[in-house]
């Protein structure tokens, strides 16, 4: 949920500015992006022929290469469009994403554990990531509940 949430005026500002092509443009650039991540980057990382957001990214390809076949044939984009929309790639990826993921939308009080903790290297070894006495306040409080 948090994942969409955090994605939507990226992809709802298009929608409300159309005749802003390469506001359309960027997204379609960053789906671009995913499928080379979790097409590639990530099935490689992960030594598995599917990961989470394959399909997605997959679907996403389609639209992608239908908007760039409408835009050229109508002849909507130009060479400044381009390069607008990636320059709005970069400062959403580099900005707005990272600042709207890990600030806005992060809950430090939330009952889900953390990736850390669910880290099958630190269950193997026996280590993690959470200092002891964190992990027996823990312990304690979650004792107390119950």
């Amino acid at each position: 949920m948090r994942e969409c949430r955090r994605r939507v005026p990226f992809y709802a500002l298009p929608i409300f500015f159309p005749h802003l092509i390469w506001l359309g443009l960027a997204p379609i650039l960053f789906n671009l992006m995913e499928l080379v991540i979790h097409g590639g980057v990530a099935t490689s990382a992960m030594k598995a022929p599917y990961n989470p957001g394959l399909a997605t990214s997959l679907v996403w390809l389609i639209l992608s290469v239908w908007y760039i076949i409408e835009i050229y044939h109508q002849h909507l984009v130009t060479g400044i469009d381009w390069w607008i929309a990636i320059g709005y790639l970069i400062a959403w990826t580099v900005i707005a994403l990272p600042v709207g993921t890990f600030i806005l939308l992060s809950d430090r009080d939330s009952p889900t554990p953390s990736p850390a903790k669910n880290c099958p290297a630190s269950r193997s070894t026996g280590g993690s990531s959470t200092p002891p006495s964190t992990r027996n306040e823990q312990t304690a409080i979650r004792q107390e509940e119950q």
